[in-house]
């Protein structure tokens, strides 16, 4: 299974019924490169995408950073200088000083926060790497400006996504405090 393709027996695995699957459609352009035609079809959204590799690959694929450093470094050596630009900042993860400046970035912050949660609780989200995007900007890195950006990529993705989104962000207080600006 390519990133961007699912068969509905996996899509059946990531809602718990047909009005979620609704709300989760996103309008997208598919081109066949053979043919060169163009054509227009729903398709769910990223995130669900994202989710659809979670389950394939796992929890520790995605929240155990010495299986991310592995397999970081597995793909490093073939990446090229643009790619290591877009990933890594240009920095040489292979060496311990690379992957501890590499860190310093905040792309993984969730682990200052991640030992407030369980495994199983993690495992039991409808989305658990919306959770994790949320963690980054949690608990010693709260940024409730990031989470503004955050909502708006979130609003702009499909329906779904945001109502999770908009859930686990009220879990972790951001709601709340985005309306302690307004005086009610």
């Amino acid at each position: 299974m390519s990133f961007y393709s699912a068969n509905k027996k996996d899509l059946d695995r990531c809602y718990n019924n047909e009005d979620e699957r609704k709300s989760d459609l996103a309008d997208s352009i598919v081109q066949d490169l053979k043919t060169g035609k163009t054509e227009y079809q729903e398709s769910c959204g990223l995130s669900t995408m994202a989710h659809l590799q979670y389950l394939k690959n796992g929890y520790d694929f995605y929240f155990d950073i010495k299986n991310i450093k592995l397999k970081d470094l597995e793909d490093y050596p073939y990446m090229e200088d643009w790619q290591i630009e877009a990933n890594f900042y240009g920095i040489d993860i292979t060496t311990d000083e690379g992957w501890q400046e590499y860190l310093s970035h905040g792309d993984h912050n969730w682990l200052d926060n991640i030992d407030e949660f369980k495994r199983e609780f993690i495992d039991s989200l409808e989305r658990p790497l919306i959770f994790r995007r949320l963690l980054n900007i949690y608990g010693v890195h709260y940024s409730l400006e990031s989470w503004k950006s955050m909502r708006d990529d979130y609003l702009s993705e499909t329906e779904y996504s945001y109502n999770i989104f908009l859930k686990y962000s009220e879990m972790l207080g951001f709601i709340d405090d985005e309306f302690k600006e307004f005086d009610l």
